[in-house]
């Protein structure tokens, strides 16, 4: 059955608005036919929260971006993690923080709440006492990533270990439990929330200039990105332009982050695997990188350097940063060069080492809508410059790769970053002159509405909803593409020796504090 008419006989509210400020029509849709949306291979996840009345959804389809809303009865909500796998950790999410269950779930335990907190369900209108402290949950032998090879081999002793809350090898808080049959990992599976810090809390009742100074510190890798959706979603459900040379240089923006982080992740990729010299020149130019936007937005990381209709700063000196970004766009050969021939503490050259290492397959990329480079290593082209294209996007050229491990992530990172110099360079040369902000309409009957915004950071693409009313933030939601990597590791160790951990869980740059926001 096509989708038009799965939704055919859906309610529609027009109040939604997407981040190019056109009308989107929400369809309510009754249970039954929330789950087969969800079942549905032709939408594809990208969010679900709840606020006080309904849960909703945010889906893809071919026809661009589709959000979706089905209502809380008697405090349950039609599950979707038994047809989207990766939709389990975000309805644990919502029962932690509104206590609604999600009917027919496959994973009802908690997420966020470790049992500290002094309340529970603490957004919801009538918040329960506190929970009692969980036990210690049994390791899930049903789980769908679990290796297959234990079985062939009865000699070799099952055992457990925990790494983290607090371990050099998380790059946040956050506790990764494994399985091992010998030295290869037969399950993993994680353990999180410790970074919680009530981002859509924070935001109720803030205005939009002070919640999205909350919404770029989600996670420090992804301030820009995660500020610019913010700033897209108050913009859609305001219906509010920023002028062209606003939009150029968030563009640049976007492309200087996405470059200083790659270059991040690839170097604590080859460090983990012992490559220290490459490792080395790649933190070089992204110290480079980074002392340039310095130089250009007084701002290494760009934070608070966005508010709603434009940028809150304008380029002070673009000289360094061309000659920057010109610079390591003629270095990349010799980098991508090196990738080939460097040598790893394991005595083998590093793509060697990093070849096989913590594979996701293409069908596991797909059931879990695995977003950014991790998708694009496993076949998965979902890119949201091209896919929901927005200016000053146009052609984004991106590599697209079958094999699924660690050596396939790194390659597409490579490529990733010589296509965000090529934009960066061309926003850079086509800043036309002229204002960088157009004004809210701040205390005025406009300043209400809802809409949605998305970026593609350089982990995935982010996204933010805003319900806005007299300039106010009333509610609000944070996806980071942190929660479908969550299961992505899961389903990728399996089979990975413990060894090659480090490698594993750096190739796949998680933000745990993303994912717990």
């Amino acid at each position: 059955m096509s989708l038009d008419s799965l939704l055919q006989g859906a309610d529609t509210e027009a109040t939604h608005h997407d981040a190019a400020t056109h009308a989107v029509a929400r369809r309510l849709l009754t249970a039954s036919l929330w789950q087969e949306l969800a079942a549905s291979p032709q939408a594809g996840l990208l969010a679900l929260w709840a606020d006080q009345a309904r849960c909703h959804a945010l889906y893809r389809t071919a026809h661009g971006i589709l959000p979706v809303a089905t209502p809380i009865e008697g405090g349950r909500f039609p599950a979707l993690s038994p047809f989207r796998p990766a939709a389990a950790w975000q309805e644990r999410a919502i029962r932690d923080l509104w206590g609604y269950e999600a009917e027919h779930g496959v994973d009802s335990r908690p997420w966020l709440d470790h049992g500290r907190w002094p309340i529970s369900a603490p957004l919801s209108p009538r918040p329960g006492p506190p929970l009692p402290p969980p036990e210690q949950a049994e390791w899930r032998m049903t789980s769908p990533f679990a290796s297959s090879f234990v079985s062939s081999r009865p000699d070799i002793a099952l055992h457990e270990r925990s790494i983290g809350p607090v371990h050099p090898l998380m790059r946040e808080p956050a506790q990764l439990r494994l399985h091992l049959h010998g030295t290869l990992i037969r399950q993993a599976e994680w353990r999180l929330g410790y970074t919680h810090r009530g981002i859509q809390w924070l935001m109720r009742g803030k205005p939009l200039r002070d919640a999205i100074r909350i919404a770029a510190r989600i996670t420090g890798d992804a301030a820009l990105a995660h500020g610019l959706a913010f700033a897209r979603a108050a913009e859609a459900a305001l219906r509010l332009e920023p002028p062209p040379r606003a939009l150029l240089l968030r563009g640049l923006m976007n492309e200087l982050e996405r470059c200083a982080v790659h270059l991040h992740v690839l170097a604590a990729t080859a460090s983990a695997a012992g490559a220290d010299t490459y490792a080395a020149k790649l933190s070089a130019w992204r110290e480079r990188l980074l002392r340039a936007i310095q130089e250009a937005f007084g701002n290494r990381m760009m934070i608070d350097l966005l508010i709603p209709g434009g940028v809150l700063t304008d380029l002070l000196d673009g000289t360094a940063l061309e000659t920057v970004l010109q610079a390591l766009a003629r270095t990349m050969p010799e980098l991508i060069e090196g990738y080939e021939t460097a040598a790893s503490l394991s005595g083998h050259g590093l793509c060697a080492c990093l070849r096989g290492c913590a594979v996701l397959s293409g069908s596991d990329a797909v059931s879990l809508a695995v977003p950014g480079p991790a998708g694009r290593a496993s076949g998965r082209p979902h890119d949201l410059r091209t896919t929901w294209q927005q200016a000053p996007h146009g052609t984004v050229h991106r590599l697209v790769l079958e094999n699924g491990d660690a050596d396939a992530r790194m390659r597409v990172r490579l490529a990733e970053i010589q296509e965000s110099l090529r934009l960066a360079l061309l926003f850079l040369e086509s800043l036309p002159v002229g204002p960088i902000a157009n004004p809210m309409p701040i205390g005025t009957g406009n300043a209400s509405g809802e809409g949605y915004g998305g970026v593609e950071s350089a982990r995935g693409a982010c996204w933010h909803w805003l319900r806005i009313e007299g300039g106010m933030v009333v509610s609000a939601h944070a996806a980071d593409p942190s929660w479908r990597l969550i299961p992505a590791i899961e389903a990728a160790l399996p089979g990975t020796d413990i060894d090659r951990l480090g490698v594993a869980l750096a190739s796949f740059a998680l933000s745990p504090a993303g994912a717990d926001l």
